[in-house]
């Protein structure tokens, strides 16, 4: 049975509600690690802030204004992602591709609409296509199929199922007439099937920089809708740290221009890489080692989170190795133990910083 999104729900030793895991919790979990700070009455030599944002899935004009408007902090984490120490981060680039589709046909047995993806950042979890089986002087017939995937964050695309591709393949046994909408989704079939992008001839050997796991390029079509004789096609791109995102541009322009479409857009939030040399995050290891008795690494977040908006901040938290991951998905949870685990993490880290004279920059 599942559980109302909204309100939060305590049982089994666990919390369930939209947010509990991503991340109003982890937000209540870092108020109180500072509050647990304070409340130790010891000075602190250094100004510890909580900055809150709400456009995290959209476009960001939230962070956008704080950083025009007011000072940076010197470092940080965002609680969006995972334990151990996120340092890397793959960059997320939208792009959006317009293709007229000419003239409506009556012609029987042509595709004529689809609908497929609600977001961005999410593989659609259904895809549906109208077609005309029948003309005739007066009326048509239209038969509406939709054909299921399973919807998860794009930035791991390998653990749902695209619905677009799904579609494709059943179109493809289905006796249709060609035109431009049906070339387009064998496009996307083609060109996308393969995630790391070689039908694309974006693919990227390397996975490491300056010996560190950076993964590959992720191409995932995630919204492709038609509307007023026009088809609209969004790729979400997951791409590693050191990529030449004006190439990956370059290539899609050429793409849509090959279809008889154009680029409409792009919205580019930049890879992230944080030494892990740097002392903040020393002492952000050394704090999830002494509390989860668990020994740290650095690794690469696969998702996009606030950490992109200013230098020096990581993901960091708030699932642990063994967790279940519920971001984006009903009956979202966090465990109360985790929840407190967090909380006692970013206490120590907190302390081990804003209670020392040393800078740790």
């Amino acid at each position: 049975m599942d559980d109302p999104p909204f309100e939060a729900v305590i049982k089994s030793g666990n919390i369930y509600g939209r947010g509990a895991l991503d991340d109003k919790g982890a937000i209540i979990a870092s108020l109180y690690a500072m509050k647990a700070v304070c409340d130790l009455g010891i000075p602190l030599t250094k100004k510890i802030q909580l900055i809150l944002g709400t456009q995290e899935e959209v476009e960001w004009t939230d962070m956008d204004a704080y950083v025009k408007q007011y000072p940076l902090p010197d470092y940080g984490f965002t609680p969006d992602g995972e334990f151990p120490l996120c340092n890397i981060e793959k960059g997320c680039l939208d792009i959006t591709m317009s293709f007229p589709l000419g003239k409506v046909t009556e012609e029987k047995d042509v595709l004529i609409s689809i609908s497929a993806g609600t977001a961005s950042n999410i593989v659609p979890g259904t895809c549906t296509a109208d077609i005309i089986r029948c003309s005739q002087s007066t009326s048509s017939v239209i038969d509406s199929h939709t054909i299921p995937g399973k919807a998860v964050h794009s930035c791991q695309p390998e653990k749902g199922e695209n619905a677009i591709f799904n579609m494709a393949d059943f179109l493809s046994g289905i006796n249709l007439n060609q035109n431009k909408l049906l070339d387009l989704i064998y496009m996307i079939n083609d060109k996308f099937r393969d995630t790391y992008g070689k039908e694309l001839g974006l693919y990227n050997e390397d996975e490491y920089y300056n010996g560190e796991f950076v993964h590959r390029n992720v191409f995932t079509p995630t919204i492709f809708k038609v509307e007023n004789n026009v088809a609209t096609l969004i790729v979400n791109i997951r791409y590693s740290y050191g990529t030449d995102v004006s190439h990956i541009i370059d290539t899609f322009k050429h793409l849509a221009e090959s279809y008889g479409g154009s680029l409409v857009s792009y919205n580019d939030l930049p890879a992230v890489y944080v030494s892990k040399d740097r002392p903040f995050l020393q002492a952000f290891a050394k704090a999830y080692e002494e509390v989860s008795g668990r020994k740290n690494d650095f690794v690469l977040a696969y998702g996009g989170s606030y950490a992109k908006a200013m230098p020096n901040i990581v993901s960091w938290g708030p699932i642990f190795p063994e967790d279940e991951d519920t971001c984006h998905e009903e009956n979202e949870y966090i465990s109360i133990k985790s929840l407190m685990d967090n909380t006692k993490i970013f206490a120590a880290a907190i302390s081990e910083i804003v209670l020392s004279e040393k800078s740790f920059r």
